[in-house]
């Protein structure tokens, strides 16, 4: 299965026609049922007139870095498909995140696993193995990405925590932000409800449940930072 990765990653950075026309049809799809979802439970923003897509633009000559909880395994879709306008979804989709999901999740699986793999892949998500650290393949692609400015998401708890108590920080940010060739634009957000949408567990989504978003007022301009040299020491030690 590693060499099918290989391959896709390889359909990713030839901008192959394959690889842009399920691209930009899959996540303008998934992005838009998100937001037909959301018109079915009430939900709110704050601030309310925010748009994550002005802020890419605004700052397309450095990295972004968008950081969040993770309460539920629909949080990434729903987030991005909530924040982004609809015109950006359908015209302006390469606009949209990579993001490190769990390989045994997006990736693997006893049946049509490549073709699962294959669609996480086209809607711009890099296989994280578990226990891996932040120097596998995943992370050095992601750092990769940021320097072509595209945007980056990470859940920093590192796993679904539905306990409404954030737990430790992974240390894969530390990493993203010290790599960047620029100091990077990190946007942090927490959200309540998804949890509620699609519990841990559980296959089949429940509208009609409240969902909040709360991110910051004002865009965190991190300089470089120590904390993942810290890390490093730490782990080699």
């Amino acid at each position: 299965k590693q060499w099918y990765q290989r391959r896709v990653r390889a359909l990713y950075h030839s901008n192959h026609k394959l690889w842009r026309s399920c691209s930009k049809t899959i996540i303008p799809l998934v992005g838009l049922t998100c937001k037909f979802f959301f018109k079915l439970s009430p939900t709110s923003v704050y601030p309310s007139q925010f748009h994550l897509d002005d802020l890419i633009r605004q700052n397309a000559h450095r990295p972004l870095i968008t950081v969040s909880n993770h309460m539920s395994c629909l949080d990434d879709p729903m987030l991005w498909g909530l924040l982004l306008r609809s015109s950006t979804l359908l015209k302006h989709w390469d606009l949209v995140r990579w993001v490190p999901g769990a390989h045994e999740i997006c990736f693997h699986g006893e049946k049509l696993s490549r073709l699962k793999g294959f669609f996480f892949s086209c809607g711009k998500t890099a296989s994280c193995r578990r226990g891996e650290g932040i120097y596998q393949p995943c992370m050095d692609f992601s750092i990769e990405e940021l320097k072509k400015r595209n945007p980056v998401h990470i859940f920093v708890e590192g796993k679904v925590n539905d306990t409404r108590t954030l737990i430790r920080t992974k240390w894969g940010i530390g990493r993203l932000v010290q790599e960047c060739d620029v100091p990077p634009l990190v946007i942090p957000f927490v959200h309540r409800g998804m949890e509620n949408v699609l519990p841990l567990y559980h296959t089949v989504p429940r509208p009609g449940k409240k969902y909040t978003d709360r991110h910051s007022r004002n865009v965190v301009r991190m300089q470089k930072i120590r904390f993942y040299r810290a890390c490093d020491t730490k782990i080699h030690n």
